[in-house]
């Protein structure tokens, strides 16, 4: 259990309180949580004492008096407010991946390539500058490809137009399937350039890629178009017991 040790402060007569220092040293995730936790704090009190000042007169049950002019020209400055904001997030997610990789925990993020007009090409690069020299093969038959950076845990629920499955080249690997209750699973494929073309199971399976695909990923598309069919055959079987009960 921690002793509090007493001592006196050089700017008051009286004594505060310190707790004993931690057994163990702080990590730096967790010192990394808690600036983070300080920065919120504080930027959360900045905005109700604006809110509350900007609706003074309506606080109930006791409206309070307004701020004098200078501190709400002091608090007021927005721009200067959240574009310190936006930039510490940004430079706390910045740090939060640089402490996982020198942990050797691997990243959070992976590079995509996509088009303009929604179509993904390309998925799993761990590093911008191998995205990057993919995005450039493609661009001759997808001027519009880019790189876009995505968390691992982000899901994409946007079919790809089917006609994306004429491009693919060579072996194509199952990489990943989306469920969708009452709806058929999106099956997502990639080639051997890192192309990839996510659509749902029956016309993958119906089209010529699917006899590329690598054995895993047909037992996957397989299994799902039996759930499907079993689904219907259910479905059609409550409508007529519905209708005969």
């Amino acid at each position: 259990m921690a002793t509090a040790i007493p001592t006196t402060t050089s700017n008051a007569n009286q004594n505060t309180v310190l707790a004993e220092p931690r057994s163990e040293p702080l990590g730096a995730m967790e010192f990394l949580e808690r600036t983070r936790g300080i920065g919120i704090h504080w930027w959360s009190i900045i905005s109700s004492v604006l809110e509350a000042h900007q609706h003074h007169d309506h606080i109930y049950p006791n409206s309070i008096e307004p701020l004098p002019q200078w501190a709400v020209d002091r608090l007021n400055d927005h721009g200067q407010h959240e574009s310190s904001e936006t930039e510490f997030t940004e430079q706390v997610k910045l740090l939060a991946e640089a402490l996982r990789l020198s942990a050797g925990d691997g990243s959070n993020y992976r590079y995509q390539v996509w088009t303009t007009r929604g179509a993904r090409l390309a998925i799993k690069h761990m590093s911008w500058e191998e995205a990057v020299a993919v995005a450039d093969r493609l661009k001759g038959r997808f001027p519009d490809a880019f790189v876009a950076r995505v968390h691992v845990k982000d899901t994409f629920r946007t079919s790809s137009d089917p006609v994306l499955l004429d491009t693919l080249i060579g072996r194509i690997e199952h990489t990943a399937t989306s469920f969708h209750r009452g709806h058929e699973d999106q099956f997502s494929v990639q080639d051997e350039t890192g192309r990839q073309v996510t659509v749902a199971a029956s016309i993958l399976q119906a089209h010529a890629v699917y006899q590329r695909l690598e054995e895993a990923g047909k037992a996957s598309v397989d299994h799902s178009m039996q759930r499907t069919k079993m689904r219907a055959i259910s479905t059609q079987r409550d409508a007529v017991d519905a209708v005969t009960a």
